[in-house]
C-alpha cells in the first residue's frame, strides 16, 4: 500500500512537470544587493502558492529541485503594470505610484529568492557578474496555500508580517484578501535592495493596502500588534499572518498569544504561520 501511494505521488508530480514543459528562466540580481538576492521570471506560467523550480543544466543531478514562493503571476497586455520613479520609502504608509504601460501578452511569474546553498548558490555562480542569464527551467507546481486561504477568508481585517523574503508567500494571500477588506502590511528587510527590485510586486497591491517597511531595524512586533489587536479601530475577526526568519515567526505567535491569554483584545483571532519548510 505504500509503495502504490509512492508510485501514485511521483508519477502525478511527473505529469505535473510534463504538462508545463520545458520554460525558459530569466535569472536577474536584485540591484544593490551584492549578490544577496536574485530575481526569477519564467514566462509562459501562470502560478501563485508555491512551485518546485528544476534547473537541469546547473548540474548532472536534474531531478534536484527547490520550493520557490511565487511572488506575482500576471497576464500581460495593455494594463501591465510598472512601477514609477517614485520609489518605497523606509518607514512608509503607502505604496508607491504605478502607471500603465504595453506590457507582455504571456503570464510571467515572479520568484524573488535569498542566495543560500544549493541550488541558490548555482544560481548566483552561474549569473557571476552577468546583467541576467536565461536557463532551461521545468516547473512542477503550483501548490496553494490552501490553510492560509480558508483560516484568513473570514476575517474582516488583516495584518501580514514579513521579513525577507517571506514577502513573496504574503503577496499572493493580500491579493486574495484584499478586496474588500483592509489589508495592513507590515515588512522588515536588512536591504532597501529587496524592497526596490519588488517595487513592481507592491506597486500592484490594491489601493486599500497600506505598507510599512522597515530597512536595517527589526520590526516592533509586540507594539504592533497590541496596537491593532486591543484598539477598537479594527472591528470584527482580524487575522494576522506571518512569512519570515524563523525568531520573527516566534515572535509574532507569542505576541498574539500573550494578548489572547491576557483578554487584552475583545476580538476574534485567526493566526497563520506561512512558514517556509519542506
Amino acid at each position: 500500500m505504500a509503495g502504490a501511494i509512492w508510485f501514485v505521488d511521483r508519477t502525478w508530480r511527473l505529469l505535473r512537470v510534463a504538462f508545463n514543459g520545458v520554460r525558459t528562466a530569466v535569472v536577474t540580481p536584485i540591484e544593490g544587493s551584492n549578490g544577496e538576492y536574485v530575481r526569477v521570471e519564467v514566462e509562459g506560467v501562470h502560478a501563485h502558492g508555491v512551485a518546485y523550480l528544476y534547473f537541469p543544466s546547473l548540474s548532472w543531478r536534474v531531478w534536484e529541485n527547490h520550493p520557490f514562493s511565487v511572488a506575482s503571476s500576471f497576464s500581460g497586455g495593455a494594463a501591465s503594470l510598472e512601477q514609477s520613479s517614485e520609489e518605497i520609502e523606509k518607514g512608509s504608509d503607502s505604496k508607491s505610484v504605478s502607471t500603465a504601460s504595453i506590457g507582455p501578452t504571456r503570464p510571467v511569474s515572479t520568484f524573488i529568492a535569498r542566495v543560500r546553498s544549493g541550488i541558490t548558490a548555482k544560481l548566483a555562480q552561474r549569473l557571476g557578474s552577468s546583467v541576467s542569464i536565461r536557463l532551461p527551467v521545468l516547473i512542477e507546481g503550483p501548490y496553494h496555500s490552501i490553510p492560509a486561504a480558508t483560516e484568513l477568508s473570514r476575517c474582516d481585517t488583516l495584518i501580514a508580517m514579513g521579513g525577507g523574503v517571506g514577502i513573496t508567500a504574503l503577496l499572493p494571500v493580500i491579493h486574495t484578501f484584499a478586496v474588500p477588506r483592509r489589508v495592513k502590511l507590515y515588512w522588515g528587510v536588512r536591504h532597501q535592495a529587496l524592497i526596490n527590485g519588488v517595487g513592481k510586486e507592491l506597486a500592484r497591491l490594491p489601493s486599500n493596502v497600506s505598507v510599512v517597511t522597515s530597512v536595517g531595524t527589526r520590526l516592533d512586533v509586540a507594539g504592533i500588534l497590541e496596537e491593532h489587536l486591543e484598539s477598537d479601530s479594527d472591528k470584527g475577526t482580524i487575522g494576522v499572518i506571518v512569512c519570515g526568519p524563523p525568531g520573527m515567526a516566534d515572535d509574532v505567535r507569542g505576541a498574539v498569544v500573550r494578548i489572547g491569554k491576557a483578554g487584552r483584545s475583545n476580538k476574534a483571532i485567526v493566526f497563520v504561520d506561512d512558514a517556509f519548510g519542506w
